[in-house]
């Protein structure tokens, strides 16, 4: 399955930013992500929202189980960086029972230093495919890594139940 998606860079305006959620990488560098958020793409509707914890690797999200019914998740991730990052990436790997079942990548390019962004990313539903929620629900992870080119930034895993 090959996602479809998009992205588009946009200025952060009244999002909440929180100082203590830095993750320092190296002496000169901290990439941080601010909060994340799961929308329908038609209706925009709001099925998630998630301020980030820095200081976990791992973490359960509770979705409500209505998102599987949407054919196109925008999926929009808040995030600052003190300094400029060269090429921006994503990679999530979806674990089912242990076992990789998809895998996206997202290429976002070039951060401005000192900058706080939004990037939005639409995931196209298969529909054809789709496991109901309640064999879903508490089997899933979704391994997210966030990337400098090669250059790990950032890796957090959450366990998703759907309600």
């Amino acid at each position: 399955f090959e996602p479809s998606f998009c992205y588009r860079p946009i200025g952060c305006l009244g999002d909440r930013f929180s100082p203590e959620a830095r993750l320092i990488m190296s002496s000169d560098q901290a990439f941080r992500i601010n909060c994340m958020r799961m929308r329908d793409m038609e209706t925009k509707e709001l099925f998630w929202e998630s301020n980030w914890d820095q200081h976990s690797s791992s973490e359960t999200e509770v979705i409500p189980k209505r998102i599987l019914n949407s054919s196109c998740v925008a999926r929009e991730i808040n995030f600052s960086s003190d300094n400029a990052l060269q090429q921006l990436r994503l990679k999530q790997d979806v674990l089912f029972h242990g076992e990789k079942i998809e895998e996206w990548s997202f290429d976002f390019g070039f951060v401005i230093p000192g900058s706080t962004n939004s990037w939005e990313s639409c995931v196209v539903a298969d529909k054809e495919n789709m496991i109901p929620a309640e064999v879903l629900s508490g089997n899933i992870l979704i391994d997210t890594q966030f990337f400098d080119g090669d250059d790990l930034l950032l890796r957090k895993k959450i366990t998703i139940y759907y309600e």
